[in-house]
């Protein structure tokens, strides 16, 4: 089991842990951001969720492989291109990826705690997943993530005004 007082005995190894658990989640974002419009808005919504189909080139639709699905690292091994017919992946998933690992770290080592930790970077990237959508679709991404922020939110308060306490 993992120890998650690992702060208290190696902060850099906190850091570095949630830095790459923020990428991951930041990772799962870019899927909400692709597919939650087309659940929501398009005339077809059950050919496409969450979790199914696997990842694939928005250009040609062949399968990521999963190591090419690593974040930001899959990003930078294949230079911003599909394997199969070379086309540009959008940059917007490295940045997403980036942002999710800065925000881990960042606050892992504000925070020193991992429930608050967590807390921080789920409310932190559903906003940046809700202005995203927002911004690439010009409507509100529907009242499931937005009601799902507000929650964060609450939680994140309640119990960080606890911490401090």
């Amino acid at each position: 089991m993992l120890n998650w007082d690992l702060y208290a005995h190696s902060p850099a190894a906190f850091i570095f842990v949630m830095a790459v658990f923020g990428s991951m989640l930041a990772s799962f974002g870019n899927v909400v951001i692709y597919r939650l419009p087309i659940m929501l808005w398009s005339d077809n919504p059950d050919k496409i969720t969450l979790n199914h189909p696997r990842s694939s080139c928005p250009h040609c639709h062949s399968a990521i492989r999963w190591y090419h699905n690593i974040p930001v690292i899959g990003w930078l091994w294949l230079l911003g291109r599909c394997l199969d017919c070379k086309t540009h992946i959008p940059f917007r998933y490295l940045l997403i990826e980036l942002s999710g690992a800065i925000l881990g770290g960042v606050c892992a080592s504000i925070f020193l705690d991992f429930s608050i930790t967590l807390a921080a970077m789920l409310l932190a990237l559903s906003v940046i997943i809700n202005l995203v959508i927002y911004y690439r679709h010009r409507r509100v991404s529907g009242h499931i993530l937005t009601f799902s922020t507000v929650l964060l939110c609450l939680f994140f308060i309640s119990h960080y005004t606890t911490f401090l306490l």
